[in-house]
Formats: C-alpha cells, sequence, structure tokens
C-alpha cells in the first residue's frame, strides 16, 4: 500500500512542477533527486556533489547516467552508484 501511495504522489507531483525526494542510505549519507518534469533529467544533491544525470532505458524503474553517477529509482528505493561502490537509500 505504501508503494502505491508513493507512486501516485510522484505522480501528482510531476503534474505540478518538478519532482522532488529525500533519501536516506545504509552507509549513513543522505541526498537529494529532483527530477525535471519530462523526467529526462536527474539533479542528484547532497554529501557534496551536484550533478545533472541524463536519463537511460531500462526494463523497470527509472535509470539515470552522468559521468561519475548511475541511479535507479524504483518506488520508495534508490541505488547510487559511484567509484564501483553502490549506496542503497530509501525515501526520507
Amino acid at each position: 500500500m505504501r508503494r502505491f501511495f508513493l507512486g501516485f504522489m510522484v505522480l501528482l507531483l510531476s503534474a505540478c512542477g518538478d519532482p522532488h525526494a529525500d533519501y536516506a542510505c545504509d552507509d549513513g549519507t543522505s541526498y537529494s533527486i529532483t527530477l525535471t518534469s519530462s523526467k529526462a533529467i536527474a539533479v542528484l544533491e547532497g554529501e557534496g556533489v551536484h550533478s545533472e544525470l541524463m536519463r537511460v532505458r531500462t526494463s523497470t524503474g527509472l535509470r539515470y547516467r552522468g559521468s561519475s553517477y548511475e541511479l535507479w529509482i524504483d518506488g520508495d528505493q534508490i541505488v547510487l552508484k559511484t567509484a564501483g561502490v553502490a549506496r542503497n537509500c530509501r525515501v526520507k
């Protein structure tokens, strides 16, 4: 039920403007992600990072890639990968 509600909220927010969410990761780091209204670009911020990631094709969820970061968004969870290290994060 929670996943359905969060998905509904993302759809509702995307109708109102750029969707934004804050994430807490298993390693204690935290990040904010803002998607453009077309969801073509994800802006990643936090822990001294400001990076724009471009959307790439995937079979499930949303996936973005930049020069140093890779991001998978699936419901209320993300996987953020940089320098071979993957962080598992959840919506705060």
